[in-house]
């Protein structure tokens, strides 16, 4: 199938996350794009942090965990990060 346009772009993201006692970097310079019509499959075992990866740029993680982005995602053209409501670190 041929795509019409690039629906999802991913460049050098990076999440860092905080707790109380404790930092973590959870995905590191992650780079990809999903055009129009395609389907993208983000696999990995248990706690490799496929669900943070999603849910990061859409300030959906859970309450008391301090976030820091980095990199760009955008989708539709629009850039998601600027729309993530974080937690200041």
């Amino acid at each position: 199938m041929e795509s019409s346009g690039r629906l999802l772009s991913v460049r050098d993201f990076t999440v860092t996350l905080y707790t109380e006692m404790t930092s973590v970097r959870a995905a590191d310079q992650v780079s990809y794009d999903v055009d129009e019509g395609d389907v993208l499959a983000i696999v990995g075992e248990s706690g490799s942090s496929k669900t943070v990866l999603d849910m990061a740029p859409l300030g959906l993680l859970p309450s008391g965990v301090t976030v820091d982005l980095s990199g760009s995602v955008s989708f539709a053209g629009r850039d998601l990060l600027t729309y993530a409501s974080l937690s200041p670190r």
